[in-house]
């Protein structure tokens, strides 16, 4: 019997491996609202957030959140991080964070600073991602990366003797 691969597990890959990636080209994905509809297909806990479980983030409120809410980026073993999941509980202040780093390691810890401005970061992320859920045929998040990869290619110019 061969195990199929994870398509989901997949998907959060490419979100992982090119996080630093995409928050670099933040303005162009913000400016097209089909990049910034982009699905990310990350389990968060919606219970804490709003929502219902499994709540997803799209790709625009992940960059917005990471560009304006500074509990959600600080420095791990040295490297710059972005929290991409958390769970937790306000009240207590309990909570596991998962974070990228800039070399692409994933790890997960307790959040750096305190646990609420991560949560209504996370919150407030999800009220602008319920906004694009209007948007019509949003790309996916491959195709976002597969556009800006091409756009961001040394472009050779065939010379003609």
């Amino acid at each position: 019997m061969t195990t199929q691969p994870n398509p989901n597990a997949q998907h959060l890959k490419v979100f992982t491996d090119n996080a630093f990636f995409l928050l670099a080209h933040s303005k162009t994905i913000l400016a097209d609202p089909r990049m910034g509809a982009a699905i990310v297909r990350n389990n968060l806990p919606g219970c804490f957030l709003g929502g219902k479980n499994p709540t997803y983030m799209s790709l625009g409120a992940y960059l917005f959140m990471w560009s304006n809410r500074p509990a959600t980026t600080f420095i791990s073993d040295g490297l710059p991080a972005l929290i991409y999941n958390t769970a937790g509980n306000p009240c207590t202040g309990s909570n596991i964070c998962q974070i990228i780093r800039s070399d692409g390691s994933t790890a997960s810890c307790h959040a750096p600073n305190t646990f609420l401005p991560i949560i209504k970061a996370f919150g407030n992320a999800l009220k602008l991602f319920r906004a694009t859920k209007d948007v019509t045929d949003p790309y996916t998040l491959e195709q976002v990366v597969e556009m800006l990869r091409a756009e961001t290619l040394p472009r050779h110019e065939s010379t003609q003797a």
